[in-house]
């Protein structure tokens, strides 16, 4: 027994030699497969760049392989991030993708979506394009390029690349049937409208409509953007369209009620029927759809207090008008927490309801830019990133707890 324990210690040394740079880049590759696998993407990301790391510092050629598996472990993170919202982060991690896999299809396809989301259009059609000549069996990469068309004014070619999508993957299929079915009621509208355009917005409008409408609308517009950008520190790069429709048009094309005064979807949509008796409300209206485009491009996880508030006080509202209705909800219990109105008003059934918290939004908006600064308000929305906490954030900015804040201004209603 003696014997063996001797000449296992004996052989040890020689087992336990330092591996060659090329066996090293070969376990860190496999132990890389594995975290993948496993979803651990940041810790494969870290293996499989230390493998090419261990053959480069060696002299020695880096293995296709282990460059396709980082490329696509970057590929996963940098979905994920994407998902979360991280588009900066995304966009590094696809650009080191890039460079690790420069003809790798899907690299350009994610670069796509990720300026897509960013609202770089033009940006996003190219990657997706570049992308599908590669690859054209990429099913996301054409139901990308369907959203990047659409927001281009390029309908037909969106329906396109969504017919294409659909065929590769009928999952994708039904995902993409609501924004088929509003792009198909667009078409039959907006085919033959006129667009005109400026630095920063194009619009459409009825061949009906007199020319002016169309001039004057993207001017009030083009004052915004100088206005509520120069506030907010907000210009954003991607052309925001604009569409002017009949009562009717209006309806049949976004679902909304007769008597909604317009609608942002990622565009901007107006009814301008008897536009000179009512160019004032239009105006107002315009700059209020507008002032939710800015919020989305800073950020996508304003609460709806925040974001129906900054719209209303950017056509010009004030709470004078609704001081007593909010006094006497106040009084009655009706008035919900702030921290309680997040999601969309949109979905509030009752008319009545609805107009108290859309006041409430502006009061308590109006309240907070008061005793506080515009520029606070600025730098909350900025900071509200992917995986923060909305309540934290909004003390981190303003030292105060929103239910404080909240509390103080119910008191300052009287």
């Amino acid at each position: 027994m003696r014997v063996v324990i001797i000449l296992a210690l004996a052989i040890a040394p020689a087992r336990a030699q330092t591996p060659s740079p090329l066996e090293r880049a070969h376990d860190l590759n496999e132990l890389g497969v594995a975290d993948h696998e496993a979803g651990r993407l940041g810790d494969a990301v870290r293996r499989f760049r230390a493998a090419i790391a261990a053959l480069e510092i060696a002299r020695l050629p880096v293995d296709p392989t282990i460059q396709k598996n980082l490329a696509g472990a970057l590929i996963g993170r940098a979905s994920a991030e994407i998902k979360k919202g991280a588009l900066d982060a995304a966009v590094r991690t696809l650009v080191e993708a890039r460079a690790v896999a420069p003809g790798d299809a899907r690299v350009h396809a994610w670069l796509g979506v990720a300026s897509f989301r960013q609202g770089y259009y033009v940006r996003a059609r190219a990657f997706l394009s570049d992308a599908l000549e590669r690859d054209d069996g990429l099913a996301f990469a054409h139901a990308y390029l369907g959203h990047a068309l659409y927001r281009l004014e390029n309908i037909e070619g969106a329906l396109a690349a969504w017919a294409r999508a659909r065929a590769l993957d009928p999952g994708i299929g039904k995902e993409l049937a609501p924004y088929v079915a509003k792009a198909k009621r667009e078409l039959a509208v907006e085919s033959a409208m006129l667009t005109e355009r400026t630095t920063h917005f194009a619009c459409k409008y009825d061949r009906a409509l007199d020319r002016r409408v169309a001039s004057r609308i993207l001017d009030w517009l083009e004052d915004s953007y100088a206005k509520f950008g120069e506030i907010l520190h907000a210009y954003p790069a991607a052309e925001l369209t604009v569409i002017l429709y009949g009562d009717r048009e209006f309806t049949a094309v976004t679902g909304q009620h007769p008597w909604a005064a317009g609608l942002f979807d990622g565009k901007i949509r107006i009814p301008v029927k008897r536009f000179d008796a009512r160019a004032r409300e239009i105006e107002s209206t315009l700059r209020h759809e507008f002032m939710h485009f800015l919020v989305s491009r800073i950020t996508r996880r304003a609460p709806a207090w925040l974001d129906e508030g900054l719209a209303q006080w950017a056509e010009g509202k004030d709470t004078r008008r609704v001081r007593r209705v909010l006094v006497r909800a106040r009084d009655g219990g009706k008035l919900a927490p702030m921290s309680s109105l997040v999601a969309t008003f949109a979905r509030i059934r009752d008319a009545a309801t609805a107009r108290l918290r859309y006041a409430q939004a502006l009061s308590f908006t109006l309240y907070l830019m008061d005793r506080f600064t515009v520029s606070d308000v600025e730098r909350f929305l900025r900071a509200l990133q992917p995986g923060r906490d909305r309540d934290e954030v909004f003390y981190d900015t303003f030292r105060r707890r929103l239910t404080e804040v909240d509390a103080d201004w119910r008191a300052a209603l009287d």
